[in-house]
């Protein structure tokens, strides 16, 4: 089994179903090299875990680091997204596990987490304020999935995307800033966070040397017999940033340093992000100024690497009583910060090409085009998976390609088998000499 750049398929378990193949929502999905191989194509995956979600038999993990190896490093400084903050405690009040954590050795990084998120929701209000004559609507780059997928499946909207690094890496730099030696660990509630630490969206390199995602924390955590507390009222009134683990957290951070009334949309689950996106394409949402999309449903708590269920997460959320006043002192230094820049893109986001071209000669690529054509309306149009891809358009494209051949598709296989016993019967029928042999002898 291969691995992808954030997932691998363990080949004892995999039961080659094909219902990971027909969940991915770019394809990235094949079985086409044998019964027990799937093939994961890297440029096309955006880890967004639904073939996690989907597999019945658990045979798709998330890749990362050994906590127990990490537990053994010294200065490791966790930095975890909000959701991390509300995996644990009573269904209506959260577990406070900074302190836990602090009694294992690791640092404590939820200030520079609490200021990276003040400053993000900082710079995209001013961002949509001075966004005249610009791409509109603003697409929030929080989540890493919905980065990707715009980037392979609608590259004409790139140009929408905020250019604003992620809080988790604002973090990581605050962090750094005041320990330079601090080695940085990245706590993931999905495959895409995971995969910032190799492939960082807006930057050449990232600040983190490790990645773990949070079940496996939470559940070292627990198996170690720590004791976690309740969170501090005066961290929890505080606390603005644990709201972007749900939706429209973020949006509502944002209309807190917004002067104007701002337009937003919030929006979760691949395929209403798809819905959405091609309506943003057609320039229907022209009129909005801002959209929060969540490749998962109701926003990361709904993360595979998640350890507790996105409902008790959401009911601990809800359950916070958080002050949004923003206090004068606060909104100096933010702008003090703002104007540092330390937020910003270092690399433009580029759109990805989903596949290479059929030819680099035009005329030939023309013509395997029509040929893809052909082969598509020739075949049954059911999507099934059966032959090992995602849909019937993405078979025709691996046969013109010489990546399969037609029978691959059981429908057309049972077509030319169907029409060769027709055919051997018609021949058993008809008198046939035998060769060799004299006279008149006949088959009977």
């Amino acid at each position: 089994m291969q691995n992808s750049f954030c997932i691998h398929i363990n080949a004892q378990k995999c039961r080659n179903c094909a219902k990971c193949i027909r969940r991915c929502p770019t394809e990235a999905m094949r079985g086409t090299h044998g019964p027990d191989e799937i093939e994961i194509i890297e440029k096309l995956c955006i880890g967004c875990g639904e073939c996690i979600r989907e597999c019945p038999y658990k045979a798709i993990e998330v890749v990362q680091d050994d906590w127990e190896t990490l537990r053994a490093q010294k200065n490791i400084a966790l930095v975890a997204g909000p959701v991390f903050y509300v995996q644990v405690g009573h269904c209506n009040r959260t577990g406070f596990i900074t302190s836990a954590l602090k009694r294992m050795g690791f640092a404590d990084v939820t200030e520079s987490l609490s200021l990276a998120f003040d400053i993000s929701a900082y710079v995209i209000a001013k961002k949509i304020a001075s966004n005249e004559n610009r791409a509109t609507p603003l697409i929030s780059s929080y989540c890493p999935a919905v980065i990707r997928y715009i980037q392979i499946q609608h590259p004409e909207l790139v140009n929408n995307i905020v250019e604003i690094d992620s809080p988790y890496e604002t973090a990581a730099e605050y962090y750094l800033k005041n320990d330079p030696d601090a080695s940085m660990a990245l706590i993931a509630q999905c495959p895409a966070v995971s995969n910032m630490k190799n492939s960082p969206l807006g930057r050449d390199k990232s600040n983190f040397s490790h990645v773990i995602n949070i079940r496996q924390v939470v559940k070292g955590l627990l198996a170690s017999g720590e004791k976690i507390e309740d969170l501090p009222p005066a961290i929890e009134s505080g606390a603005r940033w644990l709201l972007w683990a749900v939706n429209g957290g973020e949006s509502h951070h944002i209309a807190r340093f917004s002067e104007n009334k701002i337009n937003t949309m919030v929006v979760s689950g691949m395929e209403n992000i798809s819905v959405l996106l091609n309506e943003v394409e057609l320039g229907r949402l022209a009129h909005m100024d801002f959209i929060e999309c969540r490749a998962c449903y109701k926003g990361c708590i709904g993360g595979v690497s998640a350890s507790e269920s996105r409902y008790l997460s959401l009911s601990r959320i809800n359950s916070l009583q958080i002050d949004w006043n923003i206090s004068a002192e606060e909104r100096a230094k933010l702008e003090r910060l703002y104007d540092e820049g330390k937020w910003c893109f270092s690399k433009r986001i580029e759109h990805l090409p989903k596949q290479a071209p059929l030819s680099d000669d035009i005329s030939v690529a023309l013509s395997r085009l029509k040929e893809l054509k052909i082969i598509h309306a020739s075949l049954p149009g059911y999507d099934c998976g059966s032959c090992g891809r995602p849909s019937c358009h993405a078979m025709a494209d691996d046969i013109v390609r010489g990546r399969g051949e037609i029978t691959d598709c059981i429908f057309k296989l049972k077509e030319k088998i169907t029409l060769l016993s027709s055919e051997i019967n018609e021949l058993c029928k008809k008198n046939v000499p035998l060769s060799g042999q004299e006279g008149d002898a006949q088959i009977k």
